[in-house]
């Protein structure tokens, strides 16, 4: 049988840029090389990554990872199997292998699960908390170079320096310190940092980084105070990366914001709503952010 010949381990980074690529080119979904390392600093214990392969030839044939925060959330993604392969309880066996007893009593643990699919999640696995907000992911092309006018506004680059003010927003937002997170993403080799103050009150910030795929690019996060804060992060970041004109930029946000976002960026780029996605707990701490992307 299928099963027999299946292998389920912790993977490498070698496996992580295996998966992604094999992401992008079945389902069309962005990710970061360097999420790998990243979320590896961030979380020494906390971090999982696993893939199905072939025994026999090391075949890669699905994957899946779950981040475990200090505050008892967790978010599983990168959960993929491919599609000859479906049906044959490898899935299932994978999933099993990072969301255990011990995380589903002591972790409040979310998803982004296609429409599609969110009944396998509810039946299977017991995601029975649904957001009422959906999660739009958003596809931003034909980028305008908007150069930042704001007297209103300063920006710095510097992560290192704004650190302790990107702290307290995010304590904010989230109910617990997510320091060692917050202190590696923000400071990521592959990515640019933006925050916006006035005066001494910083009043958002944002992280642009690459995707693996040509000329892609993750926005997030991004938490935003007001609409005039969120356009001077976006036309800052934009401006930092220098970004090729064929551009893509992945952006995620509450589908209550969708219609902000398209308004605020009209005349700055094309926007595309690529799929909606459901959270699967609420996130309801967040409700005080313009914008909260994943």
């Amino acid at each position: 049988s299928k099963m027999e010949t299946i292998e389920i381990s912790i993977g490498n980074e070698e496996n992580f840029h295996k998966a992604i690529d094999i992401l992008y080119e079945n389902v069309h979904w962005f990710n970061a090389y360097n999420d790998f390392n990243m979320y590896t600093k961030a979380f020494s214990y906390g971090y999982k990554f696993m893939i199905a392969k072939n025994r026999n030839n090391g075949e890669f044939i699905g994957s899946v990872s779950i981040v475990l925060h200090d505050d008892g959330i967790a978010f599983i993604d990168q959960f993929f199997v491919l599609p000859q392969f479906r049906g044959f309880g490898i899935g299932r066996q994978l999933f099993e292998a990072i969301f255990d007893e011990r995380i589903k009593s002591q972790y409040n643990v979310g998803l982004h699960s296609e429409l599609a699919i969110s009944d396998y999640y509810n039946k299977k696995h017991g995601f029975s908390h649904f957001n009422e907000v959906f999660i739009d992911v958003i596809h931003i092309t034909g980028i305008m170079k908007c150069v930042p006018e704001n007297k209103k506004f300063r920006t710095t680059t510097n992560a290192a320096e704004a650190l302790n003010d990107v702290f307290e927003v995010d304590s904010r937002i989230w109910n617990k310190s997510r320091k060692n997170f917050l202190t590696q993403w923000t400071q990521r080799t592959d990515g640019k940092f933006l925050a916006v103050y006035r005066d001494d009150e910083m009043l958002g910030y944002g992280v642009i980084r690459p995707a693996s795929c040509k000329n892609g690019y993750l926005f997030g996060p991004i938490y935003a105070f007001d609409e005039e804060v969120f356009v001077t992060i976006f036309d800052g970041l934009i401006e930092q990366q220098q970004l090729e004109n064929d551009a893509t930029i992945e952006i995620r946000s509450p589908s209550t914001n969708s219609s902000r976002l398209y308004r605020l960026l009209d005349h700055r780029a094309t926007l595309n709503n690529y799929i909606a996605d459901m959270i699967t707990h609420n996130f309801a701490q967040c409700g005080r952010a313009f914008c909260v992307i994943f």
